[in-house]
């Protein structure tokens, strides 16, 4: 089965806002054995919209944005001028709205009305996170999805299109996934080469992003799938932290929970991006014990007491300050695990020695302190997010060696 998807808003086209939404809808929809045949993005004009309609050919149509209040606002006015419906207030949806405003001391605004109009027979996809309810209606044996175009609302309502969807096919393939660490994709690529051709049957599409790759399998035969899954396994097995739908931070955090383990963090070229990642996990204040951001080579002696010898023999970013941020933090803070990170996230900075990415890494516990070292390649922001990745990477392993 194929897919189109339109992307409304003339945001995405000045270059003000990423459309990050394509990506996640497009991995979302793979796990049904949907492909994406065709995207576009439009501004918020009825032509544009209409004009986009029309040529779509594909057994769903997922449209995002311009669900909002705002005058600009008429996705939904312009599906039902182009396809012929008639938009009704929905009572039901117009007073959770009217709550959802009550709720956080505000007055709704008229233009929110606008909201709970629908087409009759669609049915409404709840949002929990703002006021844009979504829609899907049935028409032409078509699926017409409409969701908000924040990422945030999205995200948090498509597992109400994904249920919709499963209902409406009876050959949803099977599928389970990887979540890998340590390396780059033509590496991992290189190693699956034969698992392609010795399963033909079974798919697998990997989904890179920073510093972390997922890698999912999809087939419409459990057993074909289960024996790709040995054979993966069996490959990388040293690469992998967990299965596709997990995160690096929710797998640390749970792994220090069945521990009852605490941990501390100490950054430099990270900006605190690793105890910011953790911190997104419920349940983070059980083992986050305390972290540290510290920029200047002042402060890591002055806060953890790192030696102005060792700063200056060596700088800031070398083994042996990484060592002794990890190994004096995990005594300071009086946690299980420390972990220190310090490099250079460029543009400037590097030599010939330590180049732009150059980071290292501590991980103290109570016995031993041990570094790493890694190079990444990348835009400054693209460096401090692998390197918060494989900082994560570095607890998740040895909490798992531990439980092997």
């Amino acid at each position: 089965m194929q897919a189109s998807v339109i992307n409304v808003g003339s945001e995405l086209l000045s270059g003000q806002t990423t459309n990050t939404n394509l990506s996640y809808i497009a991995r979302r929809l793979r796990r049904l054995g949907i492909v994406i045949a065709r995207s576009t993005t439009v501004s918020d004009t009825e032509a544009a919209i209409h004009e986009a309609l029309a040529m779509v050919q594909e057994d769903v149509l997922i449209i995002t944005g311009g669900l909002g209040p705002s005058r600009d606002d008429i996705t939904k006015e312009s599906l039902a001028s182009f396809f012929g419906w008639r938009l009704v207030k929905d009572e039901r949806v117009f007073e959770a709205i009217r709550r959802y405003f009550e709720s956080r001391g505000r007055t709704m605004r008229e233009t929110n009305e606008k909201q709970a109009r629908f087409p009759p027979g669609a049915t409404v996809l709840k949002n929990q996170r703002g006021t844009a309810p979504g829609m899907v209606v049935e028409h032409g044996g078509r699926t017409i999805v409409a969701l908000p175009g924040p990422p945030g609302e999205l995200k948090g309502m498509f597992p109400q299109v994904e249920a919709l969807l499963k209902k409406r096919r009876d050959d949803v393939p099977y599928q389970d996934g990887f979540l890998l660490v340590g390396r780059g994709e033509s590496e991992f690529e290189s190693d699956l080469q034969d698992l392609y051709t010795e399963h033909p049957d079974v798919e697998l599409a990997p989904y890179a992003s920073l510093g972390e790759i997922r890698y999912i399998l999809l087939s419409h035969s459990k057993e074909s799938l289960k024996q790709a899954k040995e054979a993966f396994r069996e490959r990388l097995h040293k690469d992998i932290l967990g299965r596709a739908d997990d995160t690096l931070e929710g797998l640390l955090v749970a792994g220090l929970r069945q521990r009852s383990a605490s941990v501390a963090f100490a950054e430099s070229c990270t900006g605190g991006l690793v105890a910011s990642r953790v911190v997104d996990v419920p349940g983070a204040s059980d083992v986050f014990e305390e972290g540290y951001v510290l920029y200047s080579n002042a402060s890591k002696s002055r806060r953890l007491g790192v030696s102005p010898q060792v700063l200056e023999n060596y700088g800031a970013v070398s083994e042996q300050c990484a060592y002794e941020m990890a190994y004096l933090l995990q005594r300071k803070a009086r946690t299980d695990y420390a972990l220190s990170v310090t490099g250079i996230a460029g543009p400037e900075g590097g030599s010939e020695k330590k180049p732009v990415g150059t980071v290292y890494f501590g991980l103290a516990k109570a016995e031993t302190t041990r570094t790493f070292h890694r190079i990444f390649s990348g835009d400054r922001q693209m460096i401090r997010r692998k390197a918060s990745a494989y900082a994560l990477s570095l607890l998740i392993r040895e909490l798992q060696r531990h439980e092997a």
